[in-house]
């Protein structure tokens, strides 16, 4: 799943960090002023 943004939601990646660890892996994919996207991955069989 990508999320894309006019901003960089740095409180809610680490918000969910903290509630989810290793099984959502979060990757910037473009990093720009006004253009931020985001893709999360889902690692189901990852331990929490």
């Amino acid at each position: 799943m990508s999320f894309i943004n006019n901003h960089d939601p740095r409180a809610l990646l680490e918000q969910l960090r903290a509630r989810y660890g290793v099984r959502v892996e979060i990757a910037y994919e473009q990093r720009e002023l006004r253009n931020i996207r985001i893709r999360f991955t889902v690692h189901a069989s990852a331990s929490a």
